[in-house]
């Protein structure tokens, strides 16, 4: 096919003859539009090439859209101006899952068509002020429920664009996320001790029921504050000592007891536990603080430790009526023999002085004098001027005895007291001695070897006094235990005290059965006991480790071999100060 420019020579070559026969002026106005017309081929040239190149990155184009539409999760729908709808997913085949299949049918399906009636509405917004709206249905499809989000956004020329996805993993999901934080709320609030989260920053995340209900604050008044700005009112210096203690060492610090004002106002002992939390990387990310009120326990530890004193006194009571009545027995059988005694003695000094009477009138006669000497010899004068002192003494000695052990009853039972004082630990111990002698006078001898240079010891005096009964009680009827066989023989306790830097060491050891090992791990527990039923409680040594480990710091222990005997060794602080709680493991 002929281009523009041969044509055009054509048309000269038959009115000129050649184009040479041109006129000049004509020939440069051929000459232009022969450059013009290859100009114009060049560019038709050009502009084919860029269609051609332009119609296959089209194509390209298309068919990468195309995959991507393809992979995406989601179904995505034109609404036109007009209604129509155009499915932008290719090869869809969840198509039917839309609502938009609800649309423009009359069914019989009230969800289906309830379903339709909220994407009229949602398309009606978007139509009516151009924002973005979005709403989620449920369907049961394949006999499951399906969970699905319907988004619409406005497009160009009054079109929408609405996207469908499938959101029934995340609504699962979701479901299981609230009854997992359902049930750690139920789990938070039927605990019954208190639980305070930490985290890094010292900003409380966790505040349980108990922490509420104790402390007077809900968890919406302290999530999110500094822990040490909650409001809870207690030794703050102590407690914020031990969660630095707790958070440098990584280690549980365990059983930190400290004093709270509760939410009534009324004063509170709680046992606190704090265990870090440490991330995967070895760095602290908070703590954890467990809490127990253990208010009620002491003061019901406190009612059986006077119980447990109590039935102590109620046991050694007849022994010490005994101790008292021997004594008080020759003071009354001394003082009948002095009353009867003087009567003689009186009569012979009737007589005595009617003889001197006599005398000093001259008529003293010979019947005065053997009336006066017979009644001498049957008062038995010489043998009343023996006796007489000797009962005299024997009384004052009687009554010695009843004053010392009277004396000792009294320390015994001094009342117990709040703060600790000083006392003499050996007085103490031998007051209690004392108390107990009708405990161990029958089958031991007490030997002691007391420490005189011992200072004054700080604690709880009658508190102290119970542990030093119920060990020398238990002594007494250890060594009675063993010498069950032969009742002739006394055992023998010693006690012994000794000052040992700042803490007062008390041994009291005994010529007992001993106690074996599988006992002896478990003579501290409460309620423990190898005695018959209705002789022992079980609660002797446990209040006796409550006393010296609790209340004074201190320590207490045993050593014993079966059918030697057996060592207990309590060791106290001198100046009262509580040791400071150690870390758990």
């Amino acid at each position: 096919m002929e281009n523009r420019h041969t044509l055009l020579k054509r048309q000269i070559k038959r009115h000129f003859g050649s184009v040479e026969n041109v006129p000049d002026d004509a020939q440069a106005i051929l000459t232009a539009v022969n450059e013009a017309y290859h100009e114009f081929d060049e560019a038709r040239h050009l502009l084919e090439r860029a269609l051609d190149l332009s119609s296959r990155e089209l194509f390209q184009a298309n068919s990468e859209l195309r995959g991507v539409l393809q992979a995406l999760p989601d179904l995505l729908y034109r609404i036109e101006a007009s209604g129509k709808l155009v499915d932008l997913t290719p090869d869809s085949t969840v198509a039917s899952f839309i609502p938009l299949r609800h649309l423009g049918m009359d069914s019989d399906d009230s969800e289906a068509n309830a379903i339709a009636e909220r994407f009229r509405k949602a398309v009606t917004i978007v139509r009516t002020t151009g924002e973005t709206t979005s709403f989620e249905y449920a369907e049961r499809l394949n006999g499951a429920n399906k969970y699905f989000e319907a988004r619409l956004l406005p497009f160009v020329d009054g079109e929408i664009i609405t996207i469908v996805r499938d959101v029934t993993d995340r609504k699962h999901a979701e479901e299981d996320l609230q009854r997992v934080t359902a049930q750690t709320e139920m789990i938070l609030t039927s605990i019954p001790s208190v639980l305070i989260g930490v985290d890094e920053n010292g900003l409380v995340i966790t505040w349980s029921h108990a922490a509420r209900t104790l402390f007077g604050k809900s968890a919406a008044d302290v999530l999110g504050k500094q822990f040490d700005e909650c409001g809870i009112q207690w030794d703050w210096a102590r407690v914020l000592e031990a969660i630095a203690l707790c958070c440098k060492s990584g280690r549980t610090l365990a059983s930190h007891e400290t004093t709270y004002t509760r939410a009534d106002e009324k004063k509170g002992v709680l046992d606190l536990s704090i265990n870090p939390i440490t991330a995967h990387t070895g760095v602290s990310a908070g703590f954890v603080m467990i809490g127990t009120d253990i208010t009620q326990r002491r003061i019901l530890e406190a009612e059986l430790a006077q119980s447990q004193k109590l039935e102590s006194i109620g046991q050694l009571a007849a022994g010490i009526a005994h101790e008292l009545n021997t004594p008080i027995q020759y003071v009354s059988d001394n003082t009948r023999f002095l009353k009867d005694s003087f009567l003689e003695i009186q009569e012979v000094l009737e007589l005595y002085g009617d003889v001197l009477a006599a005398a000093e009138n001259d008529a003293l006669t010979p019947d005065m004098i053997c009336i006066a000497r017979a009644s001498a010899e049957k008062a038995d004068v010489a043998y009343l001027a023996e006796e007489i002192p000797a009962a005299v003494q024997q009384s004052l000695d009687g009554l010695d005895r009843v004053a010392h052990l009277v004396r000792a009853m009294k320390e015994f039972s001094h009342p117990g007291t709040v703060d600790k004082t000083g006392v003499d630990l050996n007085k103490m111990i031998d007051s209690t001695i004392t108390v107990a002698r009708n405990e161990w006078k029958y089958v031991s001898d007490v030997t002691t070897d007391f420490d005189h240079k011992l200072p004054l010891v700080h604690c709880l005096p009658g508190e102290l006094n119970q542990v030093m009964l119920n060990m020398i009680v238990n002594a007494a009827h250890a060594i009675a235990e063993s010498s069950g066989s032969a009742p002739d023989s006394k055992g023998c306790i010693a006690i012994c005290t000794k000052h040992d830097g700042d803490w007062a060491e008390i041994c009291i050891s005994d010529t007992g059965a001993g106690i074996p090992d599988h006992v002896k791990k478990r003579i501290f527990d409460p309620f423990f006991t190898t005695k018959p039923v209705g002789t022992g409680t079980g609660q002797g040594l446990a209040i006796c480790h409550s006393v010296i480990v609790d209340k004074h710091g201190g320590t207490i222990g045993v050593e014993s071999e079966v059918g030697k005997g057996t060592t207990f060794r309590v060791r106290i602080p001198v100046n009262g100060n509580i040791a400071a709680p150690a870390l758990a493991a």
